[in-house]
């Protein structure tokens, strides 16, 4: 079967998962339907891709029903934060139905973080939602999904898709003025500014963690009094979600603002676990995971984490610039893009 001919269900939910796939779904999209949900129609539309809107919990008779209808060659999934709220375990309860139909599946990791949730049926982690194959970021990722059990059979490192883009994003970024972002922004380069990235734990009833996101930004702007804060939402946020935390101290930033620019406007960017912080590491900016407590959940790549306010205080006033230079597979989309080939061609 030649590649272009190789029908496609993707099968992505939140952002990160979403930015995973995305690259290949772009390859594929004259022959590939994406089952999504809200958050991602606007983006699915403007580039053309043709997709489905689910708005309810998913349950295996509704996968079955669109899995037997469209009849594709591949399922190629995204990975969410395992339970939403809304729609329940999306990328699970597809897996776990092609299996059972015995369609071929491919999942693309784009975080290890609750890796046996986002793979399991339920909070137990059983693990009962495993696809045929798991393209992971990096041989750290392979490593930490051996230890929590994972067949290895089934990891194969490729990078992310997402990621392949950094590269060139990084020398664009090292050309743009500072100070004419600040500028545009209304900040005095005399100004000491922290970007807060963001992240639902509130909607995702994250109560397990000891700490939630207003709870962080509280203990940021206590950490560094003098500093100004921008606090980008994430895109599951609503910005006047912080209405009652705002001050002179405190800006929430507009949605659409490019998020690259935004950190180059910034003198130190801190956030809990979320991707964006991982990515802005990766792109050489000063980066800080506040996880207060004793929670540590380990994003890789030379992320600082600090567990207190003083600590954090500590860091913000001495944290040193990413020099590193890029250490994740390159050309993940060509790599995944194979596999898919050699996997619809056995079909």
């Amino acid at each position: 079967m030649s590649i272009t001919n190789i029908r496609i269900l993707a099968v992505c939910n939140h952002p990160g998962g979403v930015n995973a796939i995305l690259p290949v779904i772009e390859l594929f999209k004259e022959k590939c339907l994406v089952i999504t949900t809200s958050r991602n129609a606007g983006l699915l539309r403007d580039l053309d891709i043709r997709h489905k809107v689910l708005s309810e919990q998913v349950t295996e008779s509704c996968a079955e029903e669109i899995l037997v209808a469209y009849q594709p060659d591949l399922i190629l999934l995204g990975t969410s934060e395992p339970e939403d709220p809304k729609i329940g375990r999306l990328e699970a309860i597809f897996t776990s139905t092609a299996r059972k139909l015995k369609m071929s599946s491919v999942s693309v990791l784009d975080s290890w973080i609750n890796a046996r949730d986002r793979y399991s049926l339920s909070s137990a982690g059983l693990l009962d939602a495993l696809p045929d194959l798991i393209c992971v970021m990096d041989d750290q990722s392979r490593q930490k999904l051996d230890s929590l059990g994972f067949p290895l059979e089934r990891l194969t490192v490729t990078g992310n898709p997402h990621f392949d883009r950094l590269s060139e994003i990084r020398q664009k970024m090292a050309k743009v003025d500072k100070v004419s972002i600040r500028k545009n922004l209304g900040i005095a380069m005399t100004e000491k500014v922290i970007l807060f990235l963001s992240q639902p734990l509130i909607e995702d009833r994250r109560t397990n963690l000891g700490f939630n996101e207003i709870e962080v930004l509280k203990d940021i702007a206590l950490a560094s009094p003098t500093a100004l804060i921008l606090v980008k939402p994430h895109p599951r946020e609503s910005a006047s979600k912080y209405k009652s935390v705002e001050n002179d101290r405190i800006k929430i930033v507009n949605l659409e603002i490019d998020i690259y620019q935004l950190g180059l406007a910034a003198d130190v960017v801190v956030g809990m676990f979320t991707m964006l912080l991982y990515e802005y590491s990766l792109l050489g900016f000063r980066t800080i995971s506040y996880q207060p407590g004793n929670t540590k959940i380990d994003l890789g790549y030379e992320i600082k984490i600090v567990n207190s306010r003083k600590q954090l205080a500590a860091s913000l006033r001495k944290c040193q610039k990413n020099n590193s230079q890029f250490s994740f597979p390159a050309e993940a989309t060509d790599k995944i893009v194979q596999f898919i080939g050699q996997m619809g061609a056995s079909r």
